[in-house]
């Protein structure tokens, strides 16, 4: 619901932003956090990649 909210004309978002959500597809995002039960969707780009890499080796709690 509220990616929907963000792409509408009523949001303050500049229209690029909005393009960008609307044209993204499952492959555009990671879901990142969920070992730490807060899972987040997110756009791929270099650190959320690295984010979801460091999660999946399971070692280690995730440090920021």
């Amino acid at each position: 619901m509220g990616t929907r909210f963000m792409a509408t004309k009523e949001a303050g978002i500049h229209q690029n932003v909005k393009d960008k959500m609307t044209e993204a597809d499952e492959l555009s995002t990671n879901l990142m956090f969920r070992t730490m039960h807060n899972t987040a969707r997110v756009f791929r780009i270099l650190w959320s990649d690295q984010v979801v890499e460091i999660e999946s080796t399971g070692t280690a709690p995730l440090k920021i």
